[in-house]
């Protein structure tokens, strides 16, 4: 297929669109298998982690999808479809990347807890869990409002008028900073 003049393989597409669908399967198949486990398990904080996590992980993944469908149609398709997917709906799949990195986080603190024996970080990352949602929204909001994304013929969406997204760039930075220090530690 053809973006903005330039080929692209078919096979790019449907493997980028291959890896999503396994990320949705293998996320529904986590879901079902927690939704099995016992009360015990499911009380623990690594199981809620990984809950909160593959929840974030298949709206993310479902907007991949979707965005996918968009690129591949995007020629075809007339004026207010790319306003639309590059000014609300990518800006729902870049917040619940957000959601996703900051529970990564809160996995990689917990790591860090757990190595040190920390019993009331590891009580107070365990009733943070939701906190990590309202957080990673929070940051999805801020980011509509920071910056503007729109359709654009080389990156398909763009900032508005070449704004740097500072706010993705620090909190992944951030993330991975610290991730990276609790598995050291740990």
């Amino acid at each position: 297929f053809f973006v903005d003049g330039t080929m692209i393989p078919l096979g790019c597409f449907l493997a980028l669109q291959g890896c999503n669908l396994l990320s949705l399967v293998a996320c529904a198949w986590f879901v079902q298998s927690y939704l099995r486990s016992s009360s015990g398990f499911k009380r623990r904080l690594l199981p809620r982690q990984l809950l909160s996590l593959t929840v974030a992980d298949l709206a993310l993944h479902c907007s991949g999808v979707l965005y996918g469908f968009y690129e591949l149609k995007q020629d075809s398709v007339e004026g207010w479809v790319p306003k639309v997917f590059c000014s609300d709906f990518y800006v729902v799949f870049r917040t619940f990347r957000f959601v996703s990195v900051l529970q990564e986080l809160h996995i990689g603190f917990a790591a860090a807890a757990q190595t040190t024996h920390s019993r009331q970080a590891l009580l107070a990352l365990g009733r943070g869990v939701p906190l990590v949602w309202v957080v990673g929204l929070g940051l999805g909001v801020a980011d509509a409002f920071l910056v503007r994304w729109v359709p654009d013929k080389k990156a398909h969406c763009a900032p508005l008028h070449g704004a740097r997204d500072w706010l993705s760039l620090g909190v992944i930075s951030v993330a991975a900073v610290v991730c990276a220090g609790a598995w050291v530690s740990s």
